[in-house]
């Protein structure tokens, strides 16, 4: 029995263009509140919508699901398609990615991590980022590029970029080897000092996960220090990443996906889209048009109605005056009326 705490999560029910028979079907999601446990989120909504009759993956339709009952469904899941051989390890690993991962990732390849990867390789699902060498971050001459291929990985060019602060800050004249190394490193300073390696995107990474992921395939992808669900629309070929935030929860089907393009490498964010990728900015204006419409047609049949009153009234006071200026004058009673009613007053009963 699971209850329901801090350590859960609020599910989401969207609705999902399947690649294969390009029709939308209904699918539970998890959403996060905090930082943290982004990646166990991300390996857990691509599994659903991965999902197929080959290999099945969902989670039970509740409002909240605890964090060890996600952990038992992704063991199930690994123990019935024999993922794994040890489950207890598995296990381990998954409990502390409810608080984040570490990863150490290839400045070479989109692909590449020095660690930080195995549970997704165990489940089967891509994970890719966006950091990958450009003329955007450092220039591209060969002294520098041997230099970058022998670093690679990011906490080498961190802590070379670290030591070069250090050597640069002694006040003791520097041997002849400290000297070649600042002068062998000063492309450091340009990348680890770049907005884009802050995010871990560049324009060249974008371009190389375009050629990567083939039409509706899912992935996970790594960029500021967060894990999404990385979707390649079938129909129109964009990539989109899913929205998680619990603060859409409440908004149906119109917030679900986020571009994923240029403008996210240029500003950090993209465009928020609803479940059938239509952006929900459009979608916003297009009820506001909708409403301010409906409010227009409600005033003008408020006033055609006031105009309608307005016209019965005075139909209504003209009539009552033409029936007062005809009334006969003579108010006594007519002869025939004054003889029968005397004749009434004769009656002895």
């Amino acid at each position: 029995m699971y209850e329901h705490s801090h350590n859960s999560y609020r599910s989401r029910i969207i609705s999902y263009l399947e690649p294969s028979s390009r029709k939308y079907s209904k699918r539970l999601i998890l959403c996060q509140t905090e930082n943290g446990p982004c990646p166990i989120i991300a390996i857990v909504n691509s599994l659903v919508l991965k999902s197929n009759n080959e290999r099945s993956f969902s989670l039970p339709n509740k409002r909240h699901i605890a964090s060890e009952e996600v952990n038992d469904y992704l063991i199930q899941f690994a123990k019935r398609y024999a993922l794994c051989e040890d489950y207890d390890e598995l296990h381990g690993r998954l409990s502390t990615m409810h608080f984040g991962q570490q990863l150490n990732p290839s400045i070479l390849d989109i692909q590449k991590f020095d660690y930080g990867d195995e549970i997704f390789k165990v489940f089967g699902i891509p994970l890719v980022h966006g950091w990958l060498f450009s003329s955007e971050i450092m220039p591209d001459d060969p002294s520098s590029l041997k230099c970058l291929q022998e670093l690679e990985y990011y906490e080498k060019i961190a802590d070379t970029f670290a030591e070069r602060r250090s050597l640069l800050e002694m006040p003791e004249k520097l041997t002849s080897e400290q000297t070649s190394f600042l002068e062998n490193t000063t492309f450091v300073d340009a990348i680890m000092e770049d907005r884009f390696t802050m995010q871990f995107l560049t324009s060249s990474g974008l371009r190389k996960i375009l050629e990567l992921i083939h039409p509706g395939e899912i992935v996970v992808l790594f960029r500021s220090c967060h894990f999404s669900t990385l979707y390649s629309n079938p129909e129109s070929l964009s990539l989109f990443t899913l929205v998680t935030d619990s603060g859409y929860a409440r908004t149906g089907e119109d917030v679900v996906w986020e571009t994923f393009d240029d403008q996210v490498v240029e500003t950090g964010t993209g465009e928020l889209c609803s479940a059938n990728f239509i952006p929900a900015a459009l979608i916003l204006n297009q009820r506001k048009e909708e409403h301010e419409r409906r409010v227009k047609e409600d005033e003008h049949y408020a006033r055609r109605l006031a105009q309608g009153q307005q016209r019965q009234s005075r139909s209504g006071q003209n009539t009552g005056y033409s029936q007062t200026a005809h009334r006969p004058r003579n108010n006594k009673t007519p002869k025939k009326k004054q003889d029968e009613q005397q004749l009434k007053s004769c009656i002895i009963c």
